[in-house]
């Protein structure tokens, strides 16, 4: 499984950064969206305790999640526990805690197995190979997945847009608004045979989008395409 890689052009806050850090935050100047249930979130959990969410996945197979690499390595470095028993994907707009117990508004699938990509290495400069799959324990119901883009990257044009939907925050100085589900449309800059560029002037992806997708629609299901 090859997608491209989302390298933003600015940082959450509105400044310039590093593509890596850009890829790290929630939705800035989105809409809350209603829609794209094959959308999750990537929430932890310890014993009965439920953490909220730390990044975003897609639906691919009815037990397939995709998100990024680094978001699974990331929860293992960050010091608290990151094994499969300790995600769960949650389906739904609202995957903030209510009372620690559950997603106030949202429906959580434990995580059964994840599997990280080999060729991945945390903190290079270029993160290539930043794919990552959550297996679940029991098939998601009346949510279609969504379609992986299989053609060369470079067959999208410069300018085309894609729906970024992700759970990260929207206020990127202050971390804050993570964990509802938000959207945004943003063109291409620069495309490339194994990633592609999107600008954000005024607003785009931010800490807790990590491992969404960046969606091609007008065909059905939408294509996920990095």
């Amino acid at each position: 499984l090859m997608v491209g890689l989302a390298a933003a052009l600015l940082a959450c806050d509105g400044s310039p950064g590093p593509a890596i850090e850009a890829q790290r935050g929630a939705i800035v100047g989105g809409e809350r969206e209603g829609g794209h249930p094959a959308v999750g979130a990537l929430a932890h959990v310890v014993g009965q305790r439920y953490n909220g969410p730390f990044c975003t996945g897609t639906l691919i197979a009815p037990t397939w999640v995709l998100t990024a690499a680094h978001c699974v390595e990331g929860l293992r470095r960050s010091g608290q526990p990151g094994e499969a028993e300790n995600v769960v994907f949650v389906v739904g707009p609202d995957a903030r805690a209510q009372d620690n117990r559950a997603p106030r508004d949202g429906t959580a699938y434990p995580v059964a197995a994840l599997h990280q990509h080999p060729g991945f290495i945390f903190g290079s400069v270029i993160q290539v190979d930043d794919i990552a799959l959550y297996e679940l324990a029991e098939p998601v119901p009346d949510v279609a997945p969504y379609a992986i883009w299989r053609q060369p990257m470079e067959a999208l044009a410069e300018g085309t847009e894609l729906l970024y939907v992700g759970y990260g925050a929207n206020d990127g100085v202050r971390r804050r608004g993570q964990g509802l589900r938000r959207s945004r449309a943003l063109p291409l800059t620069g495309v490339f045979p194994a990633h592609y560029l999107t600008g954000q002037p005024d607003g785009g992806t931010c800490y807790g989008d990590s491992g969404g997708p960046g969606l091609l629609l007008g065909q059905d299901p939408p294509a996920v395409v990095g």
